[in-house]
């Protein structure tokens, strides 16, 4: 198992999952054996719509602005701001920069990311 990684060295991929699959999201992905981190760039301005997964989601904010609404909150947000999602709470976002990134954090593991691999 690998234990020190460069994100800049990581290829991008598409973004693909049983949520939304779509050359508009890139990703990269760091995974170890209980968890895994994944870097999503947002090419454009969208909107994800709401869904929910049994995963805890600890979204790090990189570059840019998102306005996340988790469980009927809503708050916008930025570089350096950190959003908690908790397992099976209905939560969407909407992507308010081009190039914005969000660093996001799993646990368990989503197989449904590393399927479309």
């Amino acid at each position: 198992m690998e234990h020190f990684y460069r994100w800049s060295r990581i290829p991008e991929e598409a973004h693909g999952s049983q949520n939304i699959v779509t050359d508009r999201i890139t990703r990269k992905f760091i995974v170890g054996e209980q968890g895994m981190a994944c870097m999503f760039r947002f090419k454009d301005i969208m909107t994800m719509k709401p869904h929910k997964h049994p995963h805890e989601q600890i979204s790090v904010i990189q570059h840019g602005r998102f306005r996340f609404r988790i469980g009927g909150v809503e708050r916008e947000v930025g570089p350096g701001d950190v959003v908690l999602i908790p397992g099976n709470v209905e939560h969407g976002y909407d992507v308010l920069e081009p190039d914005s990134v969000d660093l996001e954090f799993y646990t368990p593991i989503r197989q449904d990311f590393l399927q479309k691999r």
